[in-house]
């Protein structure tokens, strides 16, 4: 509802505009109907209206001056001016004024009802273009803040290449090709015992604000670590001092914080400066947190082997290794945050080895699905599930090297393993003799078709069995296998254990 100001010095016409405003009560109200400029100033200060209607000649102060003074105070509203003379004089003093309307009286309901109707239309259509403009920076500030926090995990992780440097040099306004980092850790050791004296993120948004003003920078919270990125400038002088300094300034005498700086180093090295800043943090009187570093090369060696692995069953142990380790060294929410990191470089992985982003995104997003996992178990039956999907989405994008023969008979049993499957059928579908297409199975993959149907068979039937929801033999229908014994059998030949012991002790043997 938009809220009316009538201004005119005779009544009968001021009746008549409010008569008319009034029959229209779910559009509009009538804040004010005055018979001079005076009047409607004091008014319009009490109670600003969004449509003024203005007579022009009234005693005092006419309509189009009192206009002018009101658009000082109200430059939103919509001003529409009503005069008994059509003026070409009027007329050219109202243009500066962006007067919305000029009616010449009498003027008809109808023509007055749709004037305040094309003013309300041009007031929604201005608030809706604002609320637009308001949402596009907001956007703009959310998406600068996402490629921050990228920017920072990668350089905790890996070589950032000339293509992604320029980026973010350009987007973060980075006068150099190199910089360092710097790290901060506070209270007591990571994993121990004791009370930690932490400080909230608006301590640290504090902090980081006042270090800014000596030295550019961006910063982030990873792994209970306060780090900040610094871009290499001349005439920064000791900010690592500074920083300490500002921590000793604006946080509780009681917190303990420890700080460790990076070399320089050039972009494509940042992570020596980030891997040089956390042991430093991370020093005790007994030297540096050897758990720490051995957890993160756990992972990296772990994010390879999925790089390479063909299923889920040649990572899972070692995965499973990492994940006790993982929980075991953090806290469960900062371990959450720690495979955020390493699920989103899983996925990074696969987007440049694929050549496109689709693949990624059938996995979503890490960070959403992992900040909603509450118990361990939980975690296990999502690790598993986004570990074997990522194997499963990389794979199949390596078909595309295979002999088009194979890579159709490859791609039916993936979709279709559930089913009957004969190498003479996969042979008819492929356009090739039996025999053709059984070598092409050991020169390309190094095994069998049978070998293959029971891998996907059984990688399947894993999952199932993680997820303890159906008997071993309502799995063994499910993934193809017709008879449970043969399903029992063939999976403890190629698993070492029956499915139902797989089953109970949740696929960790």
């Amino acid at each position: 509802m938009y809220s009316v100001l009538v201004v005119d010095d005779e009544a009968p016409v001021l009746e008549s505009y409010s008569y008319m405003i009034s029959q229209r009560n779910e559009e509009f109200l009538l804040c004010g109907a005055v018979q001079s400029g005076a009047e409607a100033l004091a008014l319009a200060q009490k109670t600003p209206p969004d449509i003024v209607v203005m007579d022009i000649a009234m005693p005092g102060i006419d309509g189009l001056d009192t206009i002018r003074e009101m658009q000082r105070l109200l430059p939103e509203s919509v001003y529409i001016l009503s005069t008994a003379y059509e003026r070409f004089d009027l007329a050219q003093r109202a243009i500066p004024l962006h007067v919305f309307a000029y009616l010449v009286k009498p003027v008809s309901k109808k023509t007055f009802l749709q004037t305040l109707e094309d003013a309300r239309a041009h007031l929604e259509v201005r608030s809706h273009s604002l609320e637009q403009r308001l949402e596009a920076v907001q956007i703009s500030a959310e998406a600068l803040a996402r490629e921050e926090q990228n920017f920072l995990l990668l350089l905790t992780w890996k070589s950032i290449d000339r293509t992604q440097w320029e980026k973010y040099k350009q987007l973060f306004r980075f006068q150099s090709d190199s910089g360092y980092v710097l790290a901060v850790r506070f209270g007591n050791r990571i994993g121990g015992g004791g009370e930690r004296q932490r400080p909230g993120r608006n301590e640290l948004l504090r902090v980081a604000g006042k270090f800014e003003r000596r030295c550019r920078c961006l910063w982030t919270e990873y792994t209970g670590l306060f780090l900040l990125f610094v871009p290499e400038c001349a005439g920064q002088g000791s900010s690592e001092g500074y920083l300490r300094k500002i921590l000793q300034e604006e946080l509780p005498p009681e917190t303990g914080f420890q700080v460790g700086r990076g070399s320089v180093q050039p972009f494509d090295r940042l992570f020596i400066s980030c891997d040089e800043a956390r042991r430093g943090c991370l020093q005790d009187e007994g030297g540096i947190n050897d758990s720490f570093v051995v957890q993160d090369q756990e992972l990296r060696k772990l994010r390879r082997m999925a790089a390479r692995a063909h299923s889920l069953d040649d990572i899972y142990h070692q995965a499973c290794r990492c994940w006790d380790q993982e929980f075991s060294l953090f806290p469960f929410p900062l371990a959450k945050a720690r495979l955020v990191g390493f699920f989103t470089l899983l996925l990074d992985d696969l987007e440049r080895r694929v050549g496109n982003q689709e693949a990624a995104r059938q996995a979503g997003d890490p960070a959403e699905q992992i900040l909603s996992i509450e118990t361990r178990q939980e975690w296990d039956a999502w690790a598993a599930r986004t570990l074997g999907l990522i194997i499963t989405l990389g794979r199949d994008a390596s078909l595309q090297n295979l002999p088009q023969p194979l890579q159709r008979a490859v791609q039916y049993i993936n979709a279709e393993y559930a089913r009957p499957l004969h190498l003479a059928q996969l042979a008819e579908l492929s356009g090739v003799s039996t025999g053709h297409l059984s070598r092409l199975f050991s020169e390309w993959l190094g095994t069998t078709f049978n070998d293959y149907l029971n891998r996907c068979r059984l990688t399947a039937a894993e999952g199932l069995l993680r997820e303890n929801r159906l008997s071993v033999k309502e799995i063994a229908f499910t993934v193809g296998y017709q008879d449970p014994n043969y399903f029992g059998r063939t999976f403890k030949r190629y698993k070492g254990v029956s499915p139902s012991a797989y089953g109970s002790s949740g696929g960790t043997i």
